[in-house]
């Protein structure tokens, strides 16, 4: 009797112990499973990197971090990044969702990381949903393209805050009377006097009176109806001229709103002559004669036997 009783007694203990071992095991699985789940794909553009890493997975929903990293030697500004995507986002972070159409996703700054300096990147995050296998865009273009806003867009004043002969304290203010948000401002005008510096903004550029600056970060964006005043100080004083032939750009993302137009009347639009790397503000992108519509519609098909030259005349 008593052999019967210590034999159960080994084999409740037995099968505790073995109850402890495949709880741990299949902790540990499900673990190597939830690590297995993180993915990381890299896709390399023309100066930028983007860096897609799936940092969590559970049932019908993944959590995804991006990292846009600036490979080149210019700022990528005002940033928005276009690519493809089968899952819906339904939350992000330090970023927007701007549209998304047929899974074709535009997503772009908030404003506080609206620029990328070479060599440094910034992230943003996102959840989205998932019925299984995690679908991770293979490319990614970035939108974003300087355009000169029209002149009836904006208003600029120019004032003398103080002059004592040698030197002078100056201001340039910039007014937004338009309707829309003038993301990322630089401007551009001639003056015949030295400027020594701006306190809210920065000189990228200073020739032969020709002068280059661009906002200070914090007053990239000058919302409708807004104005921004630019101070500075330069030399000498006894001031008698003025800036002239002002020119304001900002930065803006080309699809749709933007892409579907033709700035520089050439006969293609702005978004097929971004994505060839032609300038859409310069009909003559390649400076060869020809108007880009006519070398892109005729002439390149034609040298591939698409269209008979003499029948497109």
């Amino acid at each position: 009797m008593r052999f019967f009783k210590n034999l159960s007694k080994t084999v409740l203990s037995m099968f505790l112990v073995l109850s402890i071992l495949l709880t741990q095991f299949s902790n540990a699985l499900a673990t190597d499973q939830n690590s297995n789940s993180q993915q990381t794909k890299i896709y390399i553009g023309n100066g930028y990197e983007v860096i897609f890493n799936v940092t969590s997975q559970w049932k019908d929903a993944f959590n995804a971090d991006v990292i846009l990293k600036n490979t080149g030697d210019e700022p990528i500004e005002n940033w928005s990044l276009k690519f493809n995507m089968p899952h819906e986002i339904t939350n992000i972070w330090n970023a927007v969702v701007i549209s998304n159409a047929d899974n074709n996703y535009i997503v772009k700054n908030t404003g506080s990381n609206q620029d990328v300096e070479p060599g440094k990147s910034i992230s943003f995050g996102f959840t989205a949903n998932s019925d299984d296998e995690i679908e991770i865009p293979d490319t990614y273009q970035i939108l974003s393209f300087k355009k000169q806003v029209p002149s009836d867009k904006y208003e600029i004043s120019f004032a003398i805050t103080s002059d004592w002969g040698s030197a002078f304290n100056g201001e340039i203010s910039i007014k937004n009377i338009s309707d829309e948000v003038i993301e990322d401002w630089q401007l551009e005008f001639d003056f015949a006097l030295n400027i020594e510096r701006f306190w809210t903004a920065e000189i990228v550029d200073h020739s032969d009176g020709h002068y280059h600056i661009k906002n200070a970060g914090y007053n990239s964006n000058i919302k409708p109806g807004e104005t921004i005043t630019l101070g500075f100080s330069g030399n000498p004083g006894d001031v008698k001229f003025t800036p002239s032939n002002y020119i304001l750009t900002n930065i803006v993302f080309q699809n749709g709103y933007y892409g579907s137009k033709d700035w520089d009347n050439d006969g293609i639009d702005n978004d097929t002559e971004i994505s060839l790397g032609w300038d859409p503000n310069n009909s003559d992108s390649n400076d060869n004669g020809i108007p880009d519509g006519y070398e892109y519609y005729v002439l390149l098909p034609a040298s591939f036997g698409h269209v008979d030259i003499k029948d497109a005349q």
